[in-house]
């Protein structure tokens, strides 16, 4: 006996199965762990937030708050006793997942702070040496 398709979702229900996959991302769960308890295949889910630009905007939010979620998270790892070394690995493993994923997710919050500072003065020479200071960088920039 051949398998019958199942009917296309309404919008109601699609609807329901998105704000339940966002609202689990937010929370810290993977999106593909969020997809599976929520019965919608991951390439759905991407299918339906490349046509919507609100669902987009959403998506984006959920995984900004997930970020969020698992810095939070590895806190409590942080404060959990661990009774043996391989307790003690485990939880460095699982504090250096969410930083590292959390860095990748919100960078600007999350990932390390890079700085650059550079000053450079042109005060201390006169016209004509920056003039051919400009000449000589040119000379070396055309081939």
């Amino acid at each position: 006996m051949a398998k019958r398709p199942k009917p296309p979702l309404t919008k109601t229900q699609q609807r329901g199965q998105i704000e339940a996959v966002l609202e689990s991302v937010s929370t810290g769960v993977s999106v593909r762990k969020s997809c599976e308890a929520a019965g919608v295949k991951v390439t759905t889910l991407l299918t339906w937030i490349t046509k919507d630009q609100s669902l987009r905007e959403q998506y984006a939010r959920a995984r900004e708050l997930q970020a969020d979620a698992l810095a939070d998270e590895i806190l409590d790892i942080s404060d959990e006793a661990a009774s043996s070394s391989e307790a003690v690995q485990r939880n460095k493993l699982r504090v250096d997942t969410r930083k590292w994923s959390a860095a990748r997710l919100r960078p600007q919050v999350w990932g390390e702070k890079v700085s650059m500072d550079h000053k450079h003065t042109f005060t201390d020479e006169t016209d004509d040496e920056l003039r051919a200071r400009i000449a000589r960088l040119m000379e070396k920039a055309t081939p």
